[in-house]
């Protein structure tokens, strides 16, 4: 199934040259799956106001997982990504390959704990 992802904010040492058998590995930013304006079912988000479900106000608010629940905060991460080159054409500067990226998972913005999630999947691109 083809999927458009990109490598943001990645900080590798690059070779001098690409060729077959080039790999390239380092750290990515992974942002928060959702931004700040995104509504969970209850209607709450980070940047509209509402923190909390009308039913949970009543049960006190203090206590810490609801806290988790009702207050949305963009939790963002690092990832690794590595890019293994398998063809070169020399003549159009196009090359491709793989990818195997482990990133953190979506947090509910900020309630769960991050699960590692890894892709992988071809890549294609060209020489600039």
């Amino acid at each position: 199934m083809p999927f458009a992802f990109s490598a943001k904010d990645l900080t590798a040492d690059l070779p001098s040259s690409i060729e077959p058998g080039t790999e390239i590995s380092g750290s990515t930013f992974t942002p928060n799956y959702r931004t700040g304006d995104f509504l969970d079912p209850k209607a709450r988000a980070k940047n509209t106001g509402v923190e909390y479900a009308q039913g949970l106000v009543a049960l006190g608010g203090d206590d810490e997982e609801l806290a988790k629940e009702n207050i949305k905060v963009d939790v963002n991460g690092t990832g690794v990504i590595t890019l293994s080159i398998n063809n070169v054409d020399s003549d159009t500067d196009e090359f491709a390959g793989t990818f195997e990226a482990i990133q953190p998972s979506d947090t509910d913005m900020g309630s769960k704990d991050p699960l590692d999630v890894k892709i992988i999947g071809e890549l294609y691109g060209r020489k600039a």
